[in-house]
């Protein structure tokens, strides 16, 4: 019998011989159950924790046990400890040890303020109406009867003891805060929250305008509330990928950035799923997999497959949003794979800037007000004679909010003019070789045409074209090694584990994880990780065409312009250059020259004669061509 259930046993059996007298338990137990986290939960929350603890629960209470020890000796906390990500799957108990947490405050640290977060105040209001049942639970009572008294003012219950509010007896407090509200008077009195929970704070059907809301009301109205020592608590698995808590977890938005992540946890190792033919219809069944947490509910866990599907079913309880993301307009986009920085394209091409000599077009979606903005795209292609031939790269993206033609235009020509700064010494305006903007625009692109040489051509496309051709680039070769990150192959005739997509997008070194401006793209990765499909709905005619949804796609939009026709090509060989690819690799001069003095003179007399035997052959050729009757 380990020490753990050593204390869980003496405690029970104290507790029982004790009778706990007139509601107060004596300090001796107290100090018994509060000696480990585990004998704590057990004993006072009996109906809840009935399973045993997993790793990760552990995890949570381990640190927060920690916390606690050190408040109630008035010893320091230092700010790195202070915010813990919990991300666990369904399943996994997150919400009620996240209530047990609050109650944890109350009980051992006597004091505190504690604000239960969730997306809506229906949400938060009903946990914190299940942690007031906890509170009046006969364990508590019995252990902590001023944690389950309420505060009672000079004119009766002055703060209220219901699903809005709870102050209890012994000083400590928690009130309910639901994002979907106007958020105010958080504040009780001169005291601040002392330990914030958020918890439900996704929906699965959240829009990106909804996340960004969600995250502007925690951030500036909700984390400024607490002092510097404020614990902080988030506690839900990841929902989708554009959820509050998974840009958080990606640092792809600037919040709660000093923090202890534990998770992703999915509920399952090894999962297999298969639809299962039955005189209903078919079902989808877990036909093999590991739980993470033997006490996770199998039949809930079978209940939510059957009644949410396949797609969700992994998003919420595996954090794997392959199937949520087949309703993507581009779902092969993967920032892991596609985004570089540009020291990477330094390493390789041996420059920060476009070469020269690379073909290049540029995108231009116009807008005017803040949900339509104006967007631009410069994509070029890397020419033949690079490492890499034929790679295209989305180097540059401009948005502007509410724009005037002339500044956007004024701005441009700078943009384009030499930057010395990086080593490019050329005008980049005359590399381009396409300009292309919406046919509809035909003011503003005569505007751009006759006041400042933008030679835009119209451009007249569908809402869907230019996506096959996006998504085909995308698409990694797994026949040949990605040019920018480690890859490796099992073997020699493996395929390569990342493989080699032909579309790259370059942003500063900086932003690769969190994009906060154009030269991260920030608005163009946002837009093309949320940009979704229009479902198909049934009419009366038929079915209506599946589409890309009309919504903040306007840097999509100018990227398409120059998908929808392939994008620029890649500039072709010199004569000379094209005469160095065609020669056997010994008489390549990059190898000759790595020969001894004499090997090189033997090398370059077989290389010349090598190309003298390849014009001849050509020149034999052209003649038989000529010659011959079928070619006439």
């Amino acid at each position: 019998m380990d020490e753990y259930q050593q204390k869980l046993e003496l405690a029970q059996k104290i507790n029982l011989m004790a009778g706990i007298k007139n509601g107060k338990a004596r300090s001796i137990e107290s100090s018994l159950i509060e000696a480990d986290w585990r004998v704590w939960l057990k004993t006072v929350g009996p109906h809840t924790f009935t399973k045993e603890f997993s790793f990760f629960h552990a995890e949570l209470w381990q640190w927060y046990w920690a916390i606690t020890q050190k408040l109630r000796h008035k010893e320091p906390l230092t700010e790195d400890d202070l915010v813990f990500f919990a991300i666990w799957a369904r399943g996994f108990g997150k919400t009620s040890n996240a209530e047990w947490c609050a109650i944890a405050e109350g009980a051992l640290i006597g004091s505190g303020y504690v604000l239960y977060v969730s997306g809506t105040a229906v949400q938060a209001e009903g946990h914190v109406a299940s942690i007031r049942s906890r509170l009046e639970s006969e364990e508590i009572t019995k252990y902590y009867p001023a944690l389950s008294n309420p505060k009672i003012g000079e004119h009766g219950n002055q703060h209220g003891w219901g699903k809005e509010f709870l102050k209890t007896d012994s000083g400590w407090s928690i009130r309910p805060v639901g994002l979907d509200q106007n958020i105010r008077g958080v504040k009780e009195g001169d005291m601040r929250p002392t330990l914030i929970i958020l918890d439900d704070i996704d929906d699965v059907n959240d829009s990106p305008h909804v996340v960004d809301q969600k995250i502007r009301k925690i951030t500036g109205s909700i984390l400024p509330t607490g002092t510097a020592y404020t614990r902080k608590i988030f506690a839900q698995n990841l929902i989708h990928r554009n959820s509050v808590l998974n840009l958080a977890f990606t640092r792809k938005r600037d919040l709660l950035q000093r923090r202890i992540v534990k998770g992703p946890y999915p509920a399952f190792q090894d999962l297999q799923i298969e639809v299962d033919s039955t005189p209903a219809g078919p079902i989808n069944r877990i036909t093999a997999g590991r739980p993470t947490w033997p006490g996770i509910d199998m039949q809930e866990v079978q209940r939510f497959l059957d009644d949410s599907g396949r797609d969700l079913f992994l998003a919420e309880y595996q954090h794997d949003f392959s199937g949520v993301d087949q309703k993507r307009v581009i779902p092969e986009y993967d920032e892991t794979i596609h985004i570089i920085t540009w020291s990477q394209f330094e390493k390789v091409f041996g420059v920060r800037y476009i070469p020269e000599h690379w073909l290049r077009e540029v995108g231009h979606d116009i807008g005017y007000t803040k949900e339509h903005l104006s967007s631009w795209s410069f994509v070029a292609t890397s020419a033949k004679n690079s490492p890499f031939p034929n790679l295209k790269f989305l180097y540059r993206g401009l948005n502007y909010c509410e724009p005037l033609l002339d500044d956007m235009a004024a701005d441009v020509i700078r943009i384009l003019q030499p930057d010395y700064s990086v080593g490019r010494r050329f005008d980049e305006k005359e590399c381009i070789t396409r300009w292309k903007m919406s046919h509809e625009k035909k003011g503003e692109r005569m505007t751009y045409q006759q006041k400042y040489k933008l030679p835009f051509t119209p451009v007249d496309f569908s809402k869907s074209d230019g996506i096959s051709q996006w998504r085909h680039y995308l698409r990694c070769d797994h026949k040949l090694k990605h040019p920018f990150m480690d890859d490796y192959q099992a073997s020699a005739d493996s395929p390569w584990s990342i493989g080699r997509p032909s579309l790259y997008y370059i942003v500063d070194d900086d932003q690769v994880t969190m994009p906060r401006n154009d030269a991260g793209l920030a608005n163009h990765r946002r837009e093309l990780l949320n940009w979704e499909m229009r479902r198909s709905v049934e009419t009366d005619t038929g079915y209506s065409k599946e589409q890309p949804v009309k919504a903040r796609d306007d840097a999509a939009d100018s990227f398409r312009m120059i998908t929808a026709s392939w994008g620029p090509g890649a500039l072709e060989l010199t004569p000379a250059e094209q005469q160095e690819v065609d020669l056997p690799d010994p008489y390549k001069i990059e190898n000759i020259a790595k020969a001894s003095p004499l090997a090189q003179q033997q090398l370059y007399m077989a290389r010349m004669a090598e190309i003298q035997a390849q014009k001849d052959k050509k020149a034999q050729a052209q003649g038989d061509w000529i010659k011959s009757p079928s070619s006439w």
